[in-house]
């Protein structure tokens, strides 16, 4: 059986007691304004402490539940990349074995993307021209991977490109283009990709071709993760819209500048 802590006790006995001899003692000197007074603020008295309590009980609970949001936003971000990583290391040994001239550049271009990936996906927001230069490093790994197969055309218009968004955002749609798009069909595949930007919203659309019966209509993890990063971070699912025509795969985000 719980024992209940001395002062507890000691409060809860001698509480009462004393509220019951000021209010006698008012009474018999016949003070019954004061009377009045002291009974109203011995009821005020525990009701502010309970409201007191509960508005203690309810910071803790939000600040519980913002940690466990940014713990859940932190372990999405983790799953950002590793293939594409893994993918590129790979390429990187079989251009060291051959002694080719690419390796050092991509080297350097691998390089910036991990530093990014480590330093700046840990931020909650990043500059925009930091995640357009992420996505171009992207974009020339995959060029010196895939060679003249790859048919991607990429443009900007962006008014400033100061405006903040989270860290590694925009890449997952590309990313997933890459995935089951040009990893699958290889010479055949094609990709498209835009970004729009002023100063209230940031707008990425993909297009690309894939096999529709090799995915079985399914979208991955990573466009998975992505959604749930968008229903934590803003608080709707609707910023992320897709659209399959046929063999051609539409995707299209639109974020909120911060």
């Amino acid at each position: 059986m719980a024992r209940i802590p001395w002062k507890t006790a000691g409060w809860i006995v001698g509480a009462p007691a004393l509220y019951l001899a000021g209010a006698l003692t008012l009474h018999s000197h016949g003070a019954r304004d004061l009377l009045i007074v002291y009974l109203t603020l011995a009821l005020m008295v525990p009701v502010g402490v309970l409201i007191a309590q509960r508005s203690g009980q309810k910071d803790k609970l939000q600040s519980l539940r913002e940690a466990s949001l940014r713990a859940e936003v932190q372990m999405l971000k983790n799953q950002i990349n590793p293939h594409f990583f893994f993918n590129t290391l790979n390429h990187l040994y079989g251009l060291s074995l051959a002694q080719s001239e690419q390796a050092p550049a991509m080297i350097l271009k691998l390089s910036d993307m991990m530093r990014f990936t480590i330093y700046e996906g840990r931020k909650d927001q990043v500059p925009l021209c930091d995640e357009l230069d992420y996505l171009r490093h992207y974009i020339e790994l995959n060029q010196m991977r895939f060679g003249d197969q790859l048919q991607l055309t990429f443009s900007a218009e962006v008014d400033d490109d100061q405006v903040r968004l989270p860290p590694l955002m925009t890449v997952v749609l590309l990313e997933n283009a890459f995935k089951h798009g040009v990893a699958r069909l290889g010479a055949t595949a094609w990709i498209r990709m835009q970004v729009q930007a002023d100063t209230r919203e940031i707008v990425i659309k993909v297009v690309n071709n894939y096999d529709p019966t090799a995915d079985q209509g399914r979208a991955g993890i990573g466009l998975a993760n992505l959604e749930r990063r968008l229903n934590l971070l803003y608080g709707r699912r609707d910023a992320l819209h897709i659209k399959r025509d046929g063999d051609t795969f539409h995707a299209t985000l639109r974020l909120r500048t911060l």
